[in-house]
């Protein structure tokens, strides 16, 4: 289970990750607000123009044992990338000025993944829709 990590920005939790202990949570199984620190892992994440090693903390219900990882809202599950940073890149993607090789990376990407496929389908959907609200109308 993922719970989602409110912060200031990436550099405020890199000086002080604890801070996101500090807010009381409640369980999303049994909704007692008894969850405790359980842990921690390091998980390298890259930011535009610099790479970081931030902890990652997990935390516990004691009544009811699930085990849950708290994300930085900075962060994607499973993506080693900064949100901005994936942002950025599906921008560009759909501007069509990623250098060719990241364009077939993500692509290929975009093939494996449904959650990206779905992303993106929606955002080129709304891209055209966004475009041709600007086309001028022929006025006779």
């Amino acid at each position: 289970m993922i719970l989602v990590a409110q912060t200031v920005s990436f550099k405020s939790y890199i000086e002080n990750p604890s801070l996101v202990l500090e807010v009381e949570r409640s369980c999303p199984a049994c909704m007692t607000r008894l969850l405790s620190r359980h842990g921690r892992v390091l998980r390298w994440v890259y930011e535009i123009g610099e790479r970081q090693q931030i902890p990652i903390f997990r935390l516990r219900c004691r009544p009811c044992g699930l085990t849950a990882t708290l994300l930085p809202d900075f962060l994607l599950p499973f993506v080693r990338y900064a949100a901005p940073v994936v942002l950025l890149t599906i921008d560009a993607y759909l501007d069509g000025e990623l250098s060719p090789s990241l364009g077939t990376e993500l692509g290929a990407h975009r093939v494996r993944c449904p959650d990206c496929r779905r992303a993106l389908a929606l955002l080129e959907v709304s891209g055209h829709i966004i475009s041709s609200d600007r086309e001028p109308v022929a006025v006779r």
